[in-house]
């Protein structure tokens, strides 16, 4: 979270900052969906410069009436509802980062079938 008067591409910027130390974690990372907020060549420049990876700005088309599901924003959107499940990512148990990438990690490999017995 940042303050009010941060825009969107400036708190992209201190995340990716922060999430830095963790680039091991992140080596698979090679694409990002993002909304409206993020368009700009400099800003894509930036990401692709920096980490190598690819900031897709995914947008509603203009003319649709009414609500229509935009395909990559379902995705994220469900990946969000599902992670909510998890109480440990509920509220702000943890003083670091480092814990709730732990949890989603374990749900992640729980969700998938991959700790099946």
């Amino acid at each position: 979270m940042t303050a009010a008067q941060i825009s969107d591409q400036a708190g992209a910027r201190q995340l990716f900052q922060k999430l830095q130390p963790q680039r091991r974690w992140l080596q698979r990372l090679a694409l990002i969906w993002a909304d409206g907020a993020y368009q700009g060549h400099d800003f894509l420049k930036w990401v692709f410069d920096t980490y190598r990876w690819i900031l897709e700005v995914v947008l509603r088309q203009d003319q649709q009436p009414g609500f229509r599901v935009v395909p990559k924003r379902w995705v994220v959107e469900r990946t969000f509802g599902w992670l909510q499940w998890c109480r440990r990512l509920m509220r702000a148990f943890f003083g670091t980062a480092r814990p709730y990438l732990e949890v989603i990690r374990s749900q992640s490999f729980l969700k998938e079938g991959a700790l099946d017995p």
